[in-house]
């Protein structure tokens, strides 16, 4: 399987991406390792729990905090696939001069 990357623009459901992981041989279900993408609040990025079957299956990813990680989603042949995740918190900062 190869490395797949994701880019986020911002934080939380409105900037969640579905990915397709598609495998070579016929499996019942996929597992999704957290790696440096953590869990809970401080968790960078959140990957849900797969659906499908056979050789197609999708999970969805939620950026939860600015920053990168990386999982790992794996078949039970032995089969992984690194996914890599790059969120940007969103928020713009503005600084000039105050109008007199």
């Amino acid at each position: 399987m190869p490395s797949n990357a994701l880019s986020f623009a911002g934080t939380g459901a409105t900037y969640a991406q579905t990915i397709t992981v598609t495998d070579t041989v016929s499996t019942t279900s996929l597992a999704v390792g957290a790696g440096t993408c953590g869990t809970g609040g401080s968790a960078i990025a959140t990957f849900g729990t797969p659906s499908g079957s056979g050789t197609s299956f999708t999970i969805v990813v939620t950026p939860a905090n600015a920053g990168s990680c990386s999982a790992s989603v794996s078949d039970g042949h032995g089969s992984s696939i690194a996914v890599t995740a790059a969120v940007n918190s969103g928020s713009v900062s503005l600084t000039g001069a105050g109008r007199h």
